[in-house]
């Protein structure tokens, strides 16, 4: 039983990580798209 909850916690924290790095993703793409509409007219 503890080595399935620790396999739950690890996948758990692997998730987590992964959604941080989709925001991180989703905030530099946002970045970007902001910047290239302020170089339209």
């Amino acid at each position: 039983m503890k080595k399935a909850n620790a396999k739950l916690e690890e996948a758990l924290y692997s998730m987590e990580e992964g959604i941080l790095n989709l925001r991180k993703q989703k905030a530099s793409l946002e970045e970007i798209f902001t910047s290239q509409t302020k170089l339209l007219p």
